[in-house]
């Protein structure tokens, strides 16, 4: 019974993290020139990041940092915030954290910038994902062509909160 418990626990822990041991989580979508796409709870049109947990497990943000200049992958602690299991979360880049957990100290570059998503583990800053993207359209979202896959595309149809496949 305890070897039982103790593979199922590792098993659990396995995957809700990657083969290297890093959460599954991945900048899936995002869109930089937002001009009708997707309202905020205030009604603004803001800038927007959507976070994809590929894994099977929900996952806690706390300690896990967002930032738009990989330079200062601690720019902002995505605390209070948590993902449930292959789900999504969006980010509303507008430069007012005072908005809520899911709104950042900074928007994003309609002219292109890199995105990361890091954590700190015994003093080891550890890059979970990045991407960098070009000049943005208005309302022409970046994504990634399926949930946490490599490719990338750009899309009048974007999905924030919902998967890409």
């Amino acid at each position: 019974m305890t070897r039982t418990i103790s593979l199922a626990l590792l098993l659990g822990t396995a995957l809700a993290l990657g083969c290297n041991g890093e959460p599954e989580l991945y900048i899936n979508e995002l869109m930089a020139d937002n001009k009708s796409t997707l309202d905020a709870d205030d009604g603004s049109y803001p800038d927007w990041i959507e976070i994809y947990n590929g894994s099977q497990k929900t996952i806690n943000l706390n300690g896990i940092y967002i930032t738009d200049d990989l330079t200062k992958p601690t720019k902002w602690e995505l605390s209070g915030l948590t993902i449930d299991a292959g789900g999504f979360l969006t980010l509303y880049a507008d430069d007012d954290e005072d908005l809520g957990a899911n709104h950042l100290p900074f928007k994003l570059n309609k002219g292109g910038e890199e995105l990361g998503l890091f954590r700190i583990s015994e003093g080891m800053t550890i890059q979970l994902d990045a991407v960098s993207f070009d000049k943005q359209e208005t309302d022409v979202a970046t994504a990634r062509k399926a949930d946490g896959a490599s490719k990338w595309t750009t899309t009048t149809d974007p999905t924030p909160g919902k998967s890409n496949n």
